[in-house]
């Protein structure tokens, strides 16, 4: 039974991520991340000063990026296999000099070969596969993450999960899913992390959770991150083939992703002034830089926005019988500094662009947006009976932190002021209980999947949102469709 909220982050990158070493952050190392968000006191790999939380956290995810895992640290310190590459050449070349602009356009470089952008004259992505990917070239530092999770993870007391990030960019439009499993060292190694490399299409990382989930027994979870980046594609209404959403495809889906990480540094993703003019607060860190070097702004996409994917999820669930945005929200940090820093009077930014005030006017690397533009990125809430992998991970109530640095601690399990989502239906009873803290309402909803058996909670903003949001539930369940900006949404 659960009886704890733990709070936690399930997004952290350190040095082992090209872009954080690009960023001119090479000392991010995996053991100052750990030691930092169990609360002692690190040396800032982006200030070099004394850096510490106020309260500790119960769990980490180090989730660095699967894509040349911890091989461009390896070349930039002197591998002489990697230099010899053509990639590697050119990496060099790029960073000549060592210094941030130098890392920086070897970063830009590498961005417009992921996302297809590069010319003819740059190296191509299968260059970028075999020379600095492929093979058993990550193999090293695939086994340097294994073993300081394990290391750092103290059952009863903190808990490190293993896992990365799978960073699909398709002409710079956010696919981004974390990956986490609750099983330790004996199964992780014995896969690697599967990539954008890969595959760039999520139902190909599915596939691939499928297969090596049947190899090894290892469990897996996927968590999308910043989908009101995604260009139109988190929550379309469509396959990524562009053919309609199956109850196949729908179930797929749900398999392997339960949450989206729905607020962290690169902005909140729950909705726009544009898609919910009536609410207040939906201007809240908004972010919209295309990801590509200088890249545009999008315009509100209601397949961006968490929002409007709740009730999309509806509307698929009405045509196939099936739901595929059945989503809890979580938020996160995505920070690239190694440290876990959110906090208002210990805020460490995104990366070595924006982690002080000085530099904060100036360009992140990310699009065209400058350090300003970042968020103060959230933290995880989750209901659970014990503080380890398993309880964690399977945990049945998942809040999000929603403001800046404020911590709200709401407690829910199965059944709670006798809501129930899957006896109650699609009704307005099934939104009538509602924690409240703060500006922030969580509704209590039960989880479908057995394991999943206690109740998630549901971020919605005032609670006239929530009498909206039931409306537009109860039109769907009476078989009317939409009532079409009924509280002045848009969906």
């Amino acid at each position: 039974m659960a009886t704890r909220v733990l709070w936690g982050d399930t997004h952290l990158h350190t040095s082992q991520s090209m872009d954080v070493f690009l960023f001119g952050t090479p000392n991010a190392t995996l053991d100052t991340a750990y030691r930092f968000a169990r609360g002692e006191t690190v040396t800032s790999p982006v200030t070099g000063k004394p850096w510490k939380l106020s309260h500790p956290l119960d769990f980490l995810a180090v989730s660095d990026h699967a894509e040349m895992l911890g091989t461009t640290k390896r070349l930039f310190d002197g591998d002489a296999d990697l230099a010899a590459t053509p990639t590697g050449k050119t990496l060099l070349a790029e960073a000549v000099d060592r210094s941030m602009a130098g890392l920086l356009k070897a970063y830009h470089y590498l961005v417009r070969v992921g996302s297809g952008k590069a010319s003819s004259d740059m190296v191509s992505q299968q260059d970028v596969y075999r020379d600095m990917h492929g093979g058993e070239r990550r193999r090293g530092p695939w086994g340097d993450a294994i073993d300081a999770a394990e290391r750092y993870n103290e059952p009863g007391k903190f808990t490190a999960f293993i896992g990365w990030e799978w960073t699909s960019q398709p002409g710079g439009s956010n696919l981004h899913r974390v990956v986490l499993t609750p099983d330790g060292a004996d199964k992780a190694r014995q896969f690697m992390p599967f990539s954008m490399l890969e595959g760039q299409q999520p139902e190909q990382l599915w596939a691939w959770l499928d297969a090596t989930s049947k190899r090894t027994g290892t469990e897996f979870m996927a968590i999308p991150h910043n989908p009101n980046l995604s260009g139109g594609l988190m929550f379309a209404d469509a396959q990524s083939d562009g053919k309609p959403i199956t109850a196949a495809y729908a179930r797929e889906r749900m398999r392997w992703e339960h949450v989206v990480e729905a607020t962290q540094i690169k902005g909140d993703s729950e909705t726009l002034p544009a898609l919910s003019p009536n609410d207040e607060f939906a201007d809240f860190e908004r972010f919209n830089f295309i990801m590509i070097p200088n890249g545009p702004r999008a315009a509100p996409n209601r397949s961006d926005y968490v929002r409007s994917a709740l009730l999309r999820g509806l509307e698929v669930e009405h045509r196939t019988g099936v739901n595929p945005f059945k989503l809890g929200m979580i938020g996160s940090t995505d920070s690239h500094t190694g440290m876990s820093a959110v906090e208002e009077t210990a805020f460490a930014g995104k990366s070595q662009k924006d982690a002080d005030k000085e530099h904060r006017s100036g360009p992140t690397g990310i699009g065209s947006s400058l350090g300003w533009d970042m968020q103060a990125a959230g933290v995880v809430g989750v209901w659970a009976a014990h503080n380890d992998r398993r309880s964690t991970y399977l945990a049945g109530a998942i809040t999000i932190d929603g403001f800046p640095r404020q911590h709200c601690t709401v407690a829910a399990h199965q059944g709670v002021g006798g809501v129930d989502w899957r006896r109650a239906g699609r009704s307005k009873s099934a939104l009538g209980t509602s924690a409240i803290c703060g500006m922030l309402h969580f509704v209590a909803l039960d989880r479908s999947r057995p394991e999943w058996s206690g109740a998630t909670l549901l971020l919605v903003r005032p609670f006239w949102t929530a009498r909206w949001f039931a409306n537009e539930i109860s039109a769907l369940s009476a078989g009317g469709g939409h009532k079409s900006g009924a509280q002045g949404e848009l969906r």
